[in-house]
């Protein structure tokens, strides 16, 4: 085997070398310095207690209550054709047939 040439023998890995830069700027800041530069707002919500089911019209069992991502337009599991048995997983959308776009809503 060839000996290795002295050059590359001290030549110092990659991974080892010194830093000759200054550290890399932050890229975070702490939460009190965000709130400082923020400005104040009011964030409104959406108040979800007044739903009611566009099938039936009512807004009692509320837990069954499925509200549609498209319009949040909410629906008893029970009362949409087919019944859903489940909560879906994820976002839901009804399918805005034809007897909702008449104005049929029974």
């Amino acid at each position: 085997m060839p000996p290795f040439s002295s050059a590359a023998a001290h030549r110092p890995s990659p991974l080892r070398r010194r830093r000759t830069t200054s550290t890399p700027p932050r890229k975070w800041r702490s939460m009190e310095d965000v709130m400082r530069s923020s400005k104040y707002a009011v964030a409104e919500h959406d108040d979800y207690s007044r739903a009611v089911c566009k099938r039936c019209g009512s807004g009692d069992r509320d837990e069954e209550l499925l509200l549609c991502d498209r319009c949040d337009g909410g629906f008893h599991m029970l009362c949409l054709r087919p019944i859903v048995v489940r909560i879906p997983i994820g976002s839901w959308v009804f399918n805005h047939g034809p007897e909702l776009q008449n104005g049929d809503t029974n």
